[in-house]
C-alpha cells in the first residue's frame, strides 16, 4: 500500500504544474484628446491560455458620463504585424464616471486565438478639453496549457 501511494504521489508531482497570474502593465499615465483616438498596436500572447483578463483605468477631465473609453481588438496569429485579422474585431466600451476613476477588469476568451492584439483607445467626449487621462492598461495572463 505504502508504493502506490508513493507512486501515486510521485506521478502527480510529474503532471502538476505552475498556474501563477501575472501581471503585464501595457500603458500607464497616459492621455487621450476628446473626440481622439490613440492607436496602440501592443499583443497580448494568448497561445497558452483559453482567456485573458484586460485592465483599465482611466478619468475623465470634466464631470458628465456622456462619454465612452473604447477599448479595440483584433485577432492575430503572430505578433509580427503581418499576420493580423483584418475581419474580425472586439471592443470593450466603458462610461466615464465624472470626475471620478473608471476601473474595470474583466474576461476576453481566447480559445485557439495565439495573440489579440490591442490596436487602439478611443474617447467620444466630444467637448473641447474632454480628455481621457491616467489612462492606464494591462492584462493578466494564466497559463495553464503546457
Amino acid at each position: 500500500m505504502k508504493k502506490l501511494l508513493l507512486l501515486i504521489a510521485f506521478a502527480a508531482g510529474l503532471v502538476s504544474f505552475d498556474a501563477k497570474a501575472q501581471y503585464v502593465s501595457l500603458l500607464t499615465g497616459g492621455t487621450v484628446t476628446n473626440a481622439g483616438s490613440t492607436n496602440l498596436g501592443y499583443y497580448i500572447d494568448c497561445s497558452r491560455q483559453d482567456n485573458v483578463q484586460v485592465f483599465l483605468s482611466f478619468n475623465n477631465m470634466t464631470a458628465g458620463t456622456a462619454s465612452n473609453a473604447i477599448l479595440r481588438f483584433i485577432r492575430a496569429a503572430d505578433a509580427s504585424g503581418t499576420k493580423d485579422d483584418t475581419n474580425w474585431t472586439g471592443n470593450i466600451t466603458l462610461a466615464c464616471n465624472g470626475l471620478s476613476t473608471v476601473q474595470v477588469a474583466t474576461n476576453i476568451a481566447v480559445p485557439g486565438v495565439a495573440f489579440l492584439k490591442l490596436t487602439q483607445i478611443e474617447n467620444t467626449n466630444t467637448p473641447a478639453g474632454h480628455q481621457l487621462t491616467n489612462v492606464s492598461i494591462g492584462y493578466v495572463v494564466k497559463k495553464f496549457r503546457p
